[in-house]
């Protein structure tokens, strides 16, 4: 068979890299009101391709198989988490007006549509959030831009409460700046354990528990995010208006396997996850996803130390596909790739809830241009 090589000049190469680039601004401008949900739905499509599971094996019995191992080993049952899930559920139950405003959490993590055009009977969002950050000095600058940026507005102050979350150090003088630095700001929160990048979901399970433990049930809207993201929260409660948050909610930038898969289980990533892990169907993107607060209780039910991946997006996400909630697709947005040209200074940004892989330029040229007047 004759192998045909046909050889383009340059102005033919520019010219098909201009065809290309016009086919996708066409297809934006006719996706309609939801741009940037759809674009997202897009990428998915393109580069994210999922596997098809093992129908033979069952991802609970594999995870129960697991904790009993665990459990045997220690000679100990993981009773922390169950008490502390008891304890979420009376406080949730007192805050229950009657019996008929009920809502099953069995009957709403089979519901796939969470939002309601007659929103008169649904609480209002509170809304907590959770940024990852870490001890090493590039952290505090990001910290740093964070409050100076959309940490700043006045206005959405009176929506939301926050914290860092931040680990342990072995270096004497991280440990005095985060020491100083908390006795400033007052926002900060410690993990136990050392700050280690293969210790994630234990990180942001441990954040979890200390939210349930600490925090009044009345922040019925968690967000995790890191210290690199932007959160529009004027945007988010707008969104969560027409939210039943009395159920289990699982929302962000929602994502397949795929090649985030194949890249996350191999090279440097291969030890963060145990043998035999089965990765979820659909997740939500680490830099900012939502959950409710029954959810969140619901997590850590089924959660156990140690967690069957360290990739705690990931990790989170089989927590939430195991008890059979879906991903809801929503407007949060990671900076980078060939996505970065459109989404980066709030070009579509303006109907946005979260972007996220900004250095603290990038985050500030956005504050400007969707901070309120």
């Amino acid at each position: 068979m004759k192998v045909f090589h046909v050889k383009l000049s340059g102005v033919k190469k520019l010219s098909l890299v201009l065809v290309f680039v016009s086919a996708i601004l066409l297809t934006a401008s006719l996706l309609g009101k939801n741009k940037v949900n759809n674009i997202n739905n897009f990428v998915n499509i393109l580069e994210l391709h999922p596997k098809t599971p093992d129908k033979n094996v069952s991802r609970l019995q594999f995870r129960v198989e697991k904790i009993m191992s665990e459990a045997r080993k220690k000679q100990e049952e993981p009773q922390e988490w169950v008490e502390l899930v008891n304890m979420e559920t009376v406080k949730l139950s007192n805050r229950t007006d009657n019996s008929a405003n009920t809502v099953n959490s069995d009957h709403e993590a089979q519901r796939p549509n969470y939002f309601h055009a007659n929103s008169t009977n649904i609480a209002p969002p509170k809304l907590l959030i959770m940024i990852l950050s870490g001890t090493e000095e590039k952290h505090e600058t990001r910290r740093n831009c964070v409050r100076s940026t959309y940490l700043s507005f006045d206005k959405w102050r009176k929506q939301y409460e926050y914290f860092f979350l931040i680990g342990q150090t072995n270096n004497k003088t991280l440990e005095q700046n985060i020491t100083r630095e908390d006795s400033t700001f007052g926002d900060i929160v410690r993990y136990p354990n050392l700050d280690t990048y293969n210790k994630l979901s234990s990180k942001v399970m441990w954040g979890f528990g200390h939210i349930l433990k600490t925090w009044e049930p009345s922040f019925n809207l968690i967000l995790k995010t890191d210290d690199d993201s932007f959160v529009n929260v004027e945007n988010v409660m707008n969104t969560f208006q027409s939210v039943d948050l009395r159920g289990s909610f699982y929302g962000g930038g929602k994502r397949f396997p795929g090649r985030r898969d194949g890249v996350k289980k191999r090279g440097q990533f291969v030890h963060m996850y145990s043998d035999g892990f089965l990765v979820p169907q659909h997740f939500c993107a680490g830099g900012g996803y939502f959950l409710s607060r029954p959810l969140l209780s619901q997590i850590l039910s089924r959660h156990v130390e140690p967690p069957l991946a360290q990739v705690e997006d990931i990790y989170v996400g089989s927590l939430v596909e195991e008890l059979g909630v879906e991903a809801t697709n929503l407007n949060v947005q990671t900076n980078h790739g060939w996505q970065a040209w459109w989404q980066a200074y709030g070009m579509y940004y303006k109907d946005g809830l979260v972007l996220h892989n900004l250095n603290c330029k990038k985050m500030t040229r956005l504050y400007n241009q969707v901070k309120p007047p």
